[in-house]
């Protein structure tokens, strides 16, 4: 695992309160945007360690021109908290376990998946798809379309368990 970083890095332990509306909402909808989970600056000093990351293993990608639709719509790297102590830090930070145990009325959680995804310059469009045959979505379901133009299935939260999962519970 890689060390990149050598000030310290924010801690990120700190509660961000959930009120009855946000879980009702949550619950009904299946997704939620909460807004200032992190501050400024703490996402700045965890944007830097996570853009290094995402380009180290970025650079064996081939050419934008010489890709497919789907290798031109991002960068796509997974379990990156496998990769760097900084960004194993920052997924299994407290407070985002927390929200997430919050939210679905639960002791803890579990990671299933952490990913991240870099439109890069020049890069294609996203098409519509759905990521993995294992999360259940059906083009058919309600969905809503957030401010950034993303399509966000609505009230499948409940359809859905998690079998397994590398990473441990996090609380």
């Amino acid at each position: 695992m890689q060390k990149a970083q050598t000030q310290p890095l924010p801690e990120l332990t700190s509660d961000y309160d959930i009120s009855v509306e946000q879980v009702e909402h949550f619950e009904g909808n299946g997704h939620i945007c909460l807004r200032e989970v992190a501050s400024l600056e703490e996402v700045t000093a965890y944007r830097e360690v996570i853009g290094q990351i995402v380009q180290q293993s970025a650079k064996q990608a081939d050419p934008i021109s010489t890709r497919n639709t789907y290798g031109k719509a991002f960068i796509q790297v997974t379990n990156l908290w496998e990769r760097s102590e900084e960004v194993k830090k920052f997924s299994f930070a407290r407070r985002f376990a927390k929200i997430a145990a919050e939210l679905m009325g639960v002791d803890g959680v579990r990671m299933y998946h952490d990913q991240a995804l870099y439109k890069e310059a020049g890069g294609g469009h996203t098409p519509w798809h759905q990521d993995q045959v294992l999360w259940p979505i059906d083009e058919k379901d309600d969905y809503d379309v957030d401010a950034f133009g993303r399509y966000l299935c609505r009230g499948r939260l409940n359809d859905f368990r998690v079998r397994q999962s590398k990473a441990g519970i996090c609380r």
